[in-house]
């Protein structure tokens, strides 16, 4: 670039500086006419003035004559033939780009030629240095044909040289690119399918690098992006290659189909259920008027909108869409294919939610035995429906039998799979939840840890796949009373909330609470307030928020962690006051009586039958029954 300017710098600088006016010695001299054409010479010789006309070949060799017969252009002599007879347009340009004020003079023209000379050798110079650096074969003959125009000043001749290898190359180098891209798009696959989002993240964008407009490959960022859970982002690129789609390939293309199917499920990830609805029906749409009604592809969107309803908690439309998908797959595909037992496990997660545990366990019992037919009895498709089966018997309560199948359905995926595999950190995850239901909180983390240890690895510290996991150590920390870790899960889950899904969803609304709880079990009020203030809870009447941390304190009475307790009563005490609550309420005197029972299983005796006396107190001033405290009054003075 900086050859180029200097280029043209000089150029500039040629055309804009004066000319003298200079006698030869003969006392000739010509004037260039521009007048309208580039073409017509005036030379004075003597008394005469005679015209030449560059455009005519006699008269142009006419004049080229003239110029040889000129003293001081002899020593040049073979120069001007060459640039005379091999490019007269030049000489044309140099006439009419030294004609200053119009009377030719031999030095000026030859001056004017010099500095051509001199660019010319430069640029042959540069020409030979790169033909010898180059390896390649056919720009080394290029240069060497180039340098041959140039020795002749055949600019049009080294300008089509130059221009047609140019092109060649172009063309070259835009299959080369386009092969680079395709290369990347199928590493980025490979590393996609393996979950190795972050490596297949880099490929897939090093292709759309040289080819930015490619809709696969802006599809394929877009199902990377969601896997990673950055939902916000999978959408911008679906969308970017559902706009070429819709333009290149129309609105009602199978392709399209695919991708209004894509942005439905990301929206379902995200939680915007009534956006994912309308992509999975747009996509129904065009696949019911391109395809038969039973084709295995319409009961995929059949099944996806069933998600969708599942999601929402409209068990009856997830079922009639669930049903509708087996009804293709077991005519189409059969009875005994492996997507024919999706639809059963799909069933069956359904009617375990809505607690028909029975049905649910059927269908999984059937999935389980097309499975058992089709595929080898350590292969994950088998440990996936144990895993669910255990999931049945966990929500039932027995806990026994569902951890029998939560284990067996690890022992197969840590053998098949692997101990860092997602589907293994949700064996994990699973087996951490029945230990947690048990009260075996040391167990629940230890499975938790490991779960978590796996998803972080592979998706990322700050992937929704993580948010569940982070929620479940921090309640397990704080069941234990270890806080300080509690907290720091807590926010971990946090951070991931207020990111994907913003301060203002429930489950970010239910982090601030869970947060604002622990900080003022730990004792620590006004964080506490903080979170609590950015809540649903800060909304209410301050009578009501007291009742909410009531119920906190007597839980975790429960849970013999006394000065917790003690914290949260003493803090809807202070809630009451500030609220004004009326002493005629019941609520004083609960909260007294409460307090007076935990500083006495505390050990605080004194303390204790003191705040008994406060809560009969209140009792009696708000007509309250006092049976149940005074027998906690005499428990607490007997001990």
């Amino acid at each position: 670039m900086k050859k180029l300017l200097f280029i043209i710098l000089l150029m500039l600088t040629t055309e804009l500086s004066g000319q003298t006016l200079q006698k030869s010695k003969k006392g000739q001299y010509a004037e260039v006419n521009i007048e309208g054409s580039q073409n017509t010479v005036k030379v004075i010789q003597g008394e005469k003035v005679i015209v030449y006309d560059l455009a005519d070949k006699k008269q142009y060799d006419a004049f080229v004559a003239y110029l040889k017969k000129i003293p001081t252009l002899v020593r040049d002599l073979h120069h001007i033939e060459t640039l005379t007879k091999e490019n007269n347009q030049l000489l044309k340009q140099m006439l009419y780009k030294s004609q200053g004020s119009g009377v030719f003079d031999p030095s000026t023209f030859l001056q004017e030629y010099g500095k051509l000379a001199v660019e010319n050798q430069k640029l042959k110079d540069e020409v030979e240095a790169y033909r010898k650096q180059t390896q390649d074969t056919e720009l080394i003959q290029l240069l060497a044909e180039a340098n041959k125009k140039l020795n002749v000043f055949d600019s049009d001749g080294y300008q089509s040289l130059l221009e047609n290898f140019k092109q060649k190359r172009k063309i070259k180098i835009a299959q080369q690119q386009h092969e680079i891209a395709q290369i990347s798009y199928l590493q980025a696959r490979n590393n996609h399918s393996n979950y190795q989002l972050d490596r297949a993240l880099e490929q897939i964008d090093e292709a759309l690098f040289y080819e930015s407009d490619n809709s696969e490959y802006l599809f394929e960022k877009g199902h990377i992006l969601d896997e990673k859970g950055e939902y916000v982002y999978s959408i911008i690129y679906y969308q970017k290659a559902l706009l070429i789609e819709e333009k290149v390939l129309g609105k009602e293309n199978p392709e399209t189909a695919i991708t209004y199917n894509n942005l439905g499920l990301v929206h379902n990830h995200k939680g915007d259920y009534a956006i994912a609805l309308n992509y999975h029906k747009k996509a129904l749409e065009i696949q019911e008027k391109l395809l038969d009604k039973e084709h295995p592809i319409i009961a995929i969107t059949y099944n996806n909108l069933g998600l969708v309803y599942d999601n929402q908690g409209n068990y009856v439309n997830a079922i009639n869409y669930f049903q509708k998908a087996l009804v293709i797959y077991e005519k189409v595909l059969g009875k005994e294919d492996p997507k024919t037992a999706t639809s059963y496990i799909n069933l069956g997660a359904v009617y375990d939610k809505q607690r028909d545990y029975v049905k649910a366990i059927m269908y999984y019992k059937k999935a389980l035995l097309v499975f058992e037919k089709g595929v080898s009895k350590k292969h994950p498709s088998i440990a996936a429906t144990y895993n669910n089966l255990g999931l049945v018997y966990k929500n039932q309560g027995d806990y026994t039998t569902a951890i029998s199948y939560y284990e067996k359905s690890m022992d197969i995926l840590e053998k098949v799979l692997g101990k860092e595999h997602p589907s293994t950190a949700t064996s994990y995850n699973n087996l951490g939840l029945i230990y947690d239901k048990q009260g075996n909180y040391s167990t629940a983390i230890k499975f938790y840890e490991k779960a978590l240890s796996i998803r972080e690895k592979i998706f990322g510290n700050e992937h929704p796949f993580t948010v569940d996991l982070c929620y479940n150590l921090g309640v397990n920390y704080d069941n234990i009373g270890d806080y300080t870790n509690a907290i720091l899960y807590f926010e971990k889950a946090l951070r991931i909330n207020e990111k994907k899904l913003g301060k203002e969803h429930p489950s970010t609304s239910d982090l601030y609470i869970l947060l604002g709880l622990v900080y003022l079990a730990k004792g620590e009020k006004e964080n506490g307030i903080a979170y609590l203030q950015k809540t649903w809870l800060d909304k209410q009447i301050l009578s009501k928020q007291a009742q909410i941390i009531i119920q906190v304190g007597v839980q975790v009475f429960h849970k013999n962690q006394y000065l917790e307790a003690i914290n949260y009563f003493a803090y809807a005490l202070e809630l009451m006051e500030n609220g004004k609550v009326a002493k005629e309420e019941d609520l004083w005197a609960i909260v007294y009586q409460n307090l007076a029972k935990v500083h006495c299983y505390n050990g605080n005796q004194k303390q204790a039958l003191l705040l008994f006396e406060k809560a009969l107190e209140l009792a009696k001033f708000s007509k309250m029954d006092t049976t149940k405290i005074v027998s906690n009054y005499e428990e607490c003075k007997n001990k």
